[in-house]
């Protein structure tokens, strides 16, 4: 996806903040990744009285591979250091409650990376890139667009900055992603997707918990550096039922599972890998409440997006 925005002319900004927890958050997920997979091997020499042996990287390794892959991406994106103007500027948001913070939550963070675009919107019109609901009007609705109070501040500077949840749509908004057409590759990456999805349709308050038939699906491909290699967007939804007994009494409930993430599509070998979910909902049929289970857009940055390229 970064080749496809590299190639649309546009320049990507990194605010030092965002890099500086994307850094943290990965880091913390190799360890995890670490901890896990020694347990797991642990777990096998005990069950087998057998030596099991494989390698495992250190925690150190884990923060060089992340280092260097900034590295690698120092050319194509443009750091913005934090600033003593930024960080006053953020704490002023925090203390009047300016979105996008207000009197619960205090967004230093992302007041800073505000800050970040009003500078950039100087100089030429700004596409934000965040599903961070802060700065949308309403919170979580994202089809509300930028917060009210982000705009008036915006339109009294004569400043554009327009507000996308995730690199896949502004790349659709500005014609630089292309819906498969070929029906072969949607099926491939479908079947991938479902495959993944039954982990999150499970139950985990016990009982049975089944995927059904897929009611939605959009597929999108992104242009990247190597030939054999095809971005993919996707956005599915699924039906599902959860079934739990009751004093041996069956109790069905019915609902919508809707996943979106990224994944890779190889032309040469017909397969689909790195599938990753950014986001996934499950709604109860004819209801509008949600359940969200929405990392930030700051931890896919590195984790999935750039992984995919």
């Amino acid at each position: 996806m970064l080749f496809a925005v590299s190639k649309s002319g546009a320049t990507i900004a990194l605010p030092e903040v965002v890099q500086l927890e994307v850094s943290h958050k990965i880091a913390e997920q190799g360890a995890n990744a670490i901890e896990a997979a020694e347990k797991s091997i642990g777990f096998l020499r005990q069950l087998t009285q057998q030596k099991v042996s494989a390698w495992v990287p250190s925690e150190e390794s884990v923060r060089d591979a992340i280092g260097r892959r900034w590295e690698d991406l120092s050319g194509t994106l443009q750091p913005m250091p934090l600033t003593i103007e930024h960080s006053k500027a953020g704490l002023n948001r925090i203390i009047k409650k300016l979105p996008p913070c207000n009197a619960n939550n205090e967004q230093f963070r992302d007041s800073c990376i505000w800050q970040c675009a009003l500078e950039l919107s100087d100089i030429k019109p700004v596409y934000l890139i965040s599903n961070d609901h802060a700065f949308y009007e309403g919170g979580r609705k994202r089809e509300n667009g930028l917060a009210n109070e982000l705009q008036v501040e915006l339109d009294a500077r004569g400043r554009k900055v327009k507000l996308y949840p995730d690199l896949g749509s502004f790349l659709s908004a500005i014609g630089g992603a292309k819906t498969l057409g070929d029906k072969t590759v949607e099926e491939l990456v479908v079947a991938a997707v479902t495959s993944k999805s039954k982990e999150v349709a499970e139950n985990p308050h016990g009982g049975a918990s089944i995927l059904g038939k897929i009611t939605f699906s959009k597929i999108t491909g992104y242009a990247t550096p190597r030939i054999n290699v095809v971005a993919i967007s996707f956005t599915a939804t699924y039906r599902i039922s959860s079934v739990k007994d009751y004093a041996k009494i069956e109790k069905i409930t019915h609902a919508l599972l809707t996943v979106t993430g990224s994944a890779s599509f190889d032309p040469q070998s017909n397969s689909v890998t790195d599938v990753s979910f950014q986001e996934w909902s499950k709604r109860l049929q004819g209801t509008e409440g949600t359940v969200w289970h929405a990392p930030s857009y700051k931890e896919q940055l590195l984790g999935c997006d750039f992984q995919a390229l």
